[in-house]
């Protein structure tokens, strides 16, 4: 099941501070919901999260790493999830732009879930993972705009 959501969200702080604050795993993943136990292993990332989507509950590994372009303010996050008999591959962009003082930050997310998350209806996963979305841009944009 291929899911894709994108967007862009203001803030009041600068794009350097704003840059800074999105390239850094462990700043970050405090703006995602049941995220726990965040650990660099050289260059790649490993967390633990909670995820309830129906009936299916349970905790899932996700790995990462993040390839930042400083010179154009953009990252990308690419990883993986494993748990819950499923498996996930996915991809976070954004770019941070100057705007009136402050920053506009473009993103999207794509994600690619298979096994028994993947055998759930679109619907249902659709939605979980947009709550998900919701809260963490939420999240990101109180956190950002504290910096």
């Amino acid at each position: 099941m291929r899911l894709s959501f994108e967007g862009e969200f203001s803030v009041g702080a600068g794009p350097d501070t704003v840059y800074e604050v999105l390239v850094d795993p462990l700043r970050v993943g405090r703006a995602f919901p049941d995220v726990s136990d965040i650990v660099r292993e050289d260059d790649r990332y490993t967390a633990k999260a909670r995820v309830g989507v129906g009936h299916l509950k349970g905790t899932v590994t996700i790995r990462f790493s993040v390839a930042s372009r400083p010179e154009e303010k953009a990252a990308e996050v690419t990883g993986t999830m494993t748990g819950v008999q499923s498996t996930a591959t996915f991809t976070i962009a954004f770019k941070v732009l100057g705007a009136d003082g402050g920053s506009t930050v473009r993103w999207r997310f794509e994600a690619d879930i298979r096994g028994l998350l993947g055998s759930l209806g679109q619907s249902l996963v659709q939605g979980a993972v947009e709550r998900i979305v919701n809260d963490v841009i939420g999240n990101l944009r109180d956190m950002l705009d504290k910096a």
